[in-house]
């Protein structure tokens, strides 16, 4: 193509920027595996940037969480089997374990609700889900703030996996609802 190294070499280090490529010293490139999470991961930077750049943009994500939580159960309540509920429960005994640890609690309620979005056997669902986790998880409050609330929120996640077992779908999204609404309060926008 009548181009320089130099020109490769940039070329090749945008490519790797945008996850298409790695490139490791010494080696060959390889071209990478293109999947929803690598899709996803490409956008988290500019995604946190945005919801530091405005406090509304904050408000904006807690509703497309409703929205995405809400369409994940009704999925999950068509799709649970006897095995799926039995991992939810392991997940909310986890979380009952990590009671008096602020970050293991937060941890293990984010593995409860990304499982849920794993559930729903959709990639791209799934991979939103973890990364809109990961981004709340910049705004959450302290537990200290919201002491006695985390048997609220293990009894609620018990109660969405009962409607879910029981493939209840109108009962998973009241429930779901209810819990978002809920924990909705938890995150709050940073001070500039």
């Amino acid at each position: 193509f009548g181009v320089g190294r130099p020109a490769i070499r940039e070329a090749m280090q945008a490519l790797a920027q945008k996850g298409v490529i790695r490139v490791a010293q010494g080696e060959r490139s390889r071209v990478s595996e293109l999947s929803a999470a690598s899709v996803v991961d490409q956008v988290d930077n500019a995604a946190k940037l945005l919801l530091s750049s405005k406090p509304a943009n904050l408000e904006h994500l807690k509703q497309l969480r409703k929205i995405l939580e809400v369409g994940t159960v009704g999925i999950v309540a068509g799709l649970c089997t006897p095995d799926d509920a039995r991992s939810l429960n392991r997940l909310i005994e986890t979380q009952r374990d990590a009671l008096g640890n602020a970050q293991a609690f937060i941890e293990a309620d984010i593995a409860f609700h990304a499982a849920l979005g794993a559930l729903t056997q959709n990639p791209l669902i799934e991979a939103t889900t973890r990364a809109m986790l990961t981004w709340l998880k910049e705004y959450h409050r302290p537990v200290l703030h919201w002491s006695g609330r985390e048997d609220t929120t293990l009894q609620e996640h018990t109660q969405l996996v009962a409607c879910l077992a029981a493939r209840d779908s109108a009962g998973a999204v009241a429930i779901i609802s209810k819990h978002l609404d809920r924990s909705a309060l938890l995150y709050v926008a940073k001070a500039s």
